[in-house]
């Protein structure tokens, strides 16, 4: 929101966004980018946790997850060090805001593998572990643990599902890329390209995540208005009081 509030500005009342703020912003919009595809991570193993490991109940701990979160948070703002120590960023003149140079293609892949190779290399490490373990389990297991290793699996298969579709997404900025390295320079339209696919993409995490998690289904029908069953009695006996005639009194 902040880089589309800038480029409007900027192309209504030339507004200068060129500041001491606008190096840390860009760097802080990245590391978001890369904690949201590490926290698919998270999710994929505690999948596995569930299905491999179910006797080490640690592994299934709220507490370990809000921890893993600000390890991700940390890993990622340092990982990221480069990108400012290698004056990656840089302000466009024609979007008012700081960002990685397509040019620069030694920032490009280091970003491209940080955030996206790395983390869909894991679901996929994980995805195959899970995968070996199921096929190695006896086929005399109870049903109530199949249906929960099946259903851990699917939930898993989403989540794989939800990554792929962010990586796909990312193809017009590979085409721009692969421009940029051939002209010499950044197209002139190309993060006005971006972007939009970029929002999609936010927007299509927010959905899949609400319909392939079980956790965030039950939290938001948890959040529903339901009338308590000693007000539904109430109503009942009133409705059924104003309906008596009144020789019976």
């Amino acid at each position: 929101m902040s880089f589309h509030i800038q480029t409007l500005l900027g192309d209504l009342y030339e507004i200068n966004f060129n500041s001491l703020l606008c190096i840390p912003i860009s760097y802080l919009f990245y590391v978001c980018v890369t904690l949201l595809y590490w926290s698919f991570v998270s999710q994929g193993f505690f999948r596995l946790s569930r299905i491999v490991y179910p006797n080490i109940q640690y592994l299934q701990s709220f507490f370990l997850y809000f921890i893993l979160f600000f390890i991700e948070l940390i890993f990622s703002s340092i990982i990221l060090c480069p990108l400012l120590f290698w004056h990656c960023l840089a302000y466009f003149t024609n979007e008012y805001y700081c960002s990685i140079k397509f040019t620069n293609i030694n920032a490009v892949l280091s970003f491209a593998f940080i955030s996206y190779g790395s983390s869909l290399l894991l679901l996929s490490l994980i995805y195959l572990r899970i995968v070996i373990f199921l096929r190695r389990q006896p086929k005399n297991q109870s049903l109530i643990v199949k249906q929960r290793q099946h259903r851990d699996l699917a939930v898993f298969q989403r989540i794989l599902l939800t990554v792929g579709l962010l990586v796909m997404i990312g193809i017009p900025t590979v085409v721009f890329v692969i421009i940029a390295q051939t002209t010499g320079q950044d197209y002139f339209l190309a993060f006005r390209v971006i972007w939009p696919f970029f929002s999609l993409s936010m927007m299509m995490t927010d959905i899949l995540l609400v319909m392939f998690s079980p956790q965030l289904k039950v939290i938001i029908r948890s959040n529903r208005v339901v009338p308590s069953q000693t007000t539904t009695v109430n109503s009942i006996e009133q409705h059924h009081r104003a309906n008596i005639p009144m020789n019976v009194f």
